[in-house]
């Protein structure tokens, strides 16, 4: 924990004193809202998304779901180190999702559940459909040469990548994609309907 706060920012300040037979850790964290472009506070939240939206994820997606499957196989992890890293060591995004907030985007979440399942829970969040271009999504390319047509299983179900999902108006993205020099894709567009879904 301690490296990780060294390397984004943050302390542990306190904690509860108590005792127990088996190791559990409890978080409270506290922060403060950056500056949006119009000088207000502002954040990401999952209900802020309109329709007509883009869809946009961060990075490549897969390689934490290719990692942990290649510890689990009890195969020769020799080539497979790369994935197992990003499962053991996932980046989170929090530099780049501040610098989307202060681009204008309102509507976000991180990819910890998979991408299809959170799609799904932005889709609730904000009474919409999600159409998605399956050839859009960007598929870790260390996936490729030892999953092969499986790949895609993972960038889609497997989790724990921690790259960020997010929607904003085209001309925002437009902007995000001039000024940001990560991995964005545009994956898809927000559809209204009296349904919640995935498409």
């Amino acid at each position: 924990m301690n490296h990780a706060f060294d390397k984004f920012g943050g302390k542990i300040v306190g904690g509860d004193v108590v005792s127990s037979p088996v190791m559990f850790i409890n978080l409270a964290i506290t922060g403060h809202a950056l500056t949006g472009p119009n000088g207000n506070p502002s954040w990401m939240t999952r209900d802020a998304a309109r329709v007509g939206d883009l869809g946009c994820v961060t990075g490549p997606l897969g390689g934490s779901s290719g990692g942990l499957e290649s510890l689990l196989s009890g195969k020769d992890k020799q080539g497979k180190e790369v994935l197992i890293n990003r499962h053991f060591h996932p980046t989170p995004r929090i530099k780049l999702g501040q610098k989307l907030v202060q681009l204008g985007v309102k509507c976000g979440m991180d990819i910890s559940d998979g991408l299809v399942d959170d799609l799904k829970k932005l889709a609730r969040s904000n009474s919409t459909s999600i159409l998605i271009d399956m050839s859009a999504i960007p598929v870790d390319s260390e996936l490729l040469p030892i999953f092969g047509a499986e790949s895609i299983e993972h960038a889609l179900n497997g989790g724990e990548d921690y790259e960020l999902l997010f929607t904003a108006p085209s001309v925002i993205v437009k902007d995000i994609q001039r000024k940001v020099e990560s991995e964005i894709s545009v994956i898809g567009v927000l559809l209204q309907t009296i349904f919640q879904r995935v498409k």
